[in-house]
């Protein structure tokens, strides 16, 4: 377990610990659709070609499958509880799919979920999956007004969609 002192280094969160496991990633939809096709969506909007596009895909699956697991590595894969949003913990689920040369190319998905207590338990948990973006690295002067801005979009949506238990 990382340094207790940075509570938000993703260490807090169930999706590093495998005794967690099971977990179940509930998707709240934003129209019914599932986890892929948000993930599809999300990236069809992109500028990305379709190789990146499958390529990025591939990546967040693999990630996706570590959290089932709980075996998220802290920061490199999951960070949070994030200080900027309020009334709840949320957790950020990262990933860095490489489609280009250099790492000025690299696609950073950003996930978003909540955990509450009531859903977590040794052998068997679920999460709350929220929001997802393609992090906007274009100007290094207004990248962390943009997350917050996505982060923010996370926590309404929990908000809105626990009085139907995200439904």
């Amino acid at each position: 377990m990382s340094d207790p002192e940075d509570a938000r280094d993703g260490s807090a969160s169930i999706c590093t610990r495998e005794e967690f496991a099971p977990i179940t990633y509930h998707w709240y939809p934003h129209s019914g659709e599932t986890f892929a096709v948000a993930v599809r969506q999300l990236l069809a909007a992109s500028d990305l070609s379709k190789d990146a596009q499958s390529h990025v895909f591939s990546e967040v699956g693999a990630r996706m499958k570590l959290l089932r697991k709980g075996r998220l590595r802290e920061v490199d894969h999951v960070k949070g509880p994030i200080d900027t949003v309020t009334g709840l913990d949320l957790f950020e689920v990262r990933v860095r799919g490489e489609v280009g040369e250099d790492d000025d190319s690299d696609v950073l998905v950003r996930i978003y979920h909540a955990e509450p207590t009531k859903l977590r338990s040794l052998g068997g948990s679920t999460v709350i999956g929220l929001h997802m973006h393609i992090k906007d690295v274009s100007n290094p002067a207004k990248v962390r007004e943009r997350q917050d801005e996505e982060m923010q979009k996370a926590r309404q949506r929990f908000f809105k969609g626990r009085p139907t238990s995200w439904a």
